[in-house]
């Protein structure tokens, strides 16, 4: 989904750093997010990536996320600000070695599904 023509009176084009940075995001997501045509993207001769600020803002509205700056303005207006990251449920497995006995079911029915599913 590249493109090499710029709009007319936006600001210089980012670089990926620079635009992971304003999407609050690291590089390699950046990158992920410009293979899946997420967001709009030029190449440079070099192999370079640019990434307009009207792309990031595009990439805002179509997700309907609110962008940093936006958040930010919610919490000096005294609405709560949306959390970047949601926390998880609290169903995550017990690291290895450190279950409890219950989660093992080791009857001969249960082995023997679990022997059916590999092969």
């Amino acid at each position: 989904m590249g493109s090499s023509v710029g709009r007319a009176g936006t600001e210089r084009p980012l670089k990926c750093r620079e635009a992971a940075a304003r999407l609050g995001v690291c590089e390699r997501t950046l990158r992920r997010y410009m293979r899946a045509g997420r967001i709009r993207y030029h190449r440079l001769p070099g192999g370079h990536y640019r990434i307009t600020e009207d792309a990031i803002d595009e990439f805002w509205s179509a997700h309907d996320l609110p962008s940093p700056a936006r958040a930010r303005r919610t919490v000096t207006t005294g609405e709560p600000a949306r959390q970047r990251h949601p926390k998880r449920p609290s169903s995550r497995r017990a690291r290895l070695g450190q279950e409890s006995p219950e989660d093992y079911d080791l009857s001969p029915a249960a082995l023997a599904e679990l022997r059916a599913q590999f092969r």
